[in-house]
């Protein structure tokens, strides 16, 4: 049965309602897949009229549907009603619109009507307008699904990284990592890329400090901490190795040498992807119990509006949504 993907339109001031157009007019007649969005009908049909797109956004009441070429469902949020609001701004109804979403999406898969989810990009403040104090997606989803393993990971052609710690101060990077962290990190990256149809991973592991501690001149974190995780990881049969200095091992993961590369912290991880990869690198939350990818990019709201967004975040999105669950339905068979 081919996978069923919903796909949450995003916050409907920025650029989500385009790309998820865009990427539709795009979609190869033979895909084996059916995705749907989660949003609004109405703003839908307004984004592909004001795009000039060969597009007929059909409202759907249920995510079994009949999947053809041309057709754009949507799943609306019928007991939300659109209200008045400006492209590119912050606006309190957007922010509970996307919230909202992302609440039907997560139910839906957590009663397997679904076998993945794509989210189109929120805007956090607005979130936060509305009253829903979360970081982002990826915290709501893990207190949706009762998850407390779970990692931000970004996923391209190029370069996978997967970060063991995310959205916190530097200064309070160091005491957030411990043994125990660290080697749950490689062991999700582990099966991370099994549900990639890599049977055989090779994951990096970044030291935390310059030239990873320098034998602990530079810090002792590389040598307590992530030394003794990476060889548990090794006891357990996973091929990881390191930690290797942030400086250099990104490259050799770009030329080939490793399929993944875990990062300690935020920048450290962002930075070399976004740097190669920044319109096709995709955001996974590796762990929770549904497949969820992301665009890597956020709201725009300085180009909302204007037909001027790239699709291919989202494009790839989907693409991977499609992959893992193909995937993770034949691990779970075997």
């Amino acid at each position: 049965m081919s996978p069923i993907i919903a796909i949450t339109m995003g916050d409907p001031a920025g650029v989500g309602p385009e790309v998820i157009a865009k990427t539709y007019a795009d979609l190869n007649p033979g895909i084996d897949y059916q995705p749907f969005v989660i949003g609004s009908t109405t703003i839908m049909r307004d984004t592909v009229r004001q795009l000039g797109l060969d597009l007929d956004v059909i409202q759907i009441t249920e995510p079994v549907f009949e999947s053809r070429q041309g057709a754009l469902p949507v799943l609306d949020l019928a007991e939300i009603k659109k209200e008045t609001f400006q492209m590119g701004h912050v606006n309190l109804w957007c922010g509970n619109f996307s919230y909202q979403a992302v609440i039907k999406a997560v139910n839906l898969g957590l009663t397997h009507q679904i076998d993945a989810m794509v989210t189109a990009p929120i805007s956090k403040e607005a979130w936060h307008t509305a009253g829903h104090h979360f970081d982002g997606h990826t915290g709501l989803l893990a207190k949706l699904t009762r998850c407390e393993n779970y990692r931000m990971t970004f996923a391209s052609c190029k370069l996978n990284v997967m970060l063991t710690t995310t959205h916190i101060p530097l200064h309070e990077v160091s005491r957030s990592l411990s043994i125990e962290r660290v080697h749950e990190t490689i062991r999700l990256a582990d099966r991370f890329l099994q549900e990639l149809g890599i049977s055989s991973p090779r994951i990096a592991v970044c030291g935390l400090n310059p030239h990873a501690g320098e034998s602990g001149i530079f810090g002792m974190e590389d040598e307590s901490i992530i030394k003794p995780a990476v060889q548990l990881a090794a006891d357990e049969r996973i091929s990881a190795s390191g930690p290797f200095p942030a400086d250099t091992i990104f490259r050799r993961a770009i030329q080939g040498e490793f399929d993944l590369v875990v990062a300690q912290y935020h920048d450290q991880g962002l930075i070399p992807i976004k740097m190669i990869a920044f319109d096709t690198a995709v955001n996974i939350s590796v762990g929770l119990p549904i497949i969820r990818t992301s665009v890597d990019h956020g709201t725009a709201f300085d180009i909302a509006g204007q037909a001027a967004a790239d699709h291919r975040n989202m494009r790839s999105a989907i693409d991977y949504a499609f992959r893992m669950a193909t995937i993770r339905t034949k691990l779970d068979s075997e």
